[in-house]
């Protein structure tokens, strides 16, 4: 997983994006096994700064949460 994201981390680098507000997503929250909510608690930790979402849209999980998370960051900052 870390490398997924350092991979989407550099690119976002590369478009000059990377001090834009970014949000994690975490999709697929429904395929996880074993200890799920020690590995969200621990990605929630880990990440806390890009506001982690767990979704699931095969489930219908987390899909409110994550728009109005993006709602949230979408607040109109001043030039």
């Amino acid at each position: 997983m870390d490398q997924k994201i350092n991979i989407v981390s550099n690119i976002l680098r590369e478009l000059k994006v990377h001090t834009k507000k970014i949000i994690y997503v975490f999709n697929k929250i429904d395929a996880f096994t074993g200890n799920a909510e020690e590995l969200l608690k621990k990605i929630n930790e880990v990440y806390a700064s890009y506001f982690p979402q767990f979704i699931s849209v095969t489930a219908n999980y987390g899909i409110k949460k994550l728009i109005a998370q993006i709602e949230k960051q979408l607040v109109p900052t001043r030039p």
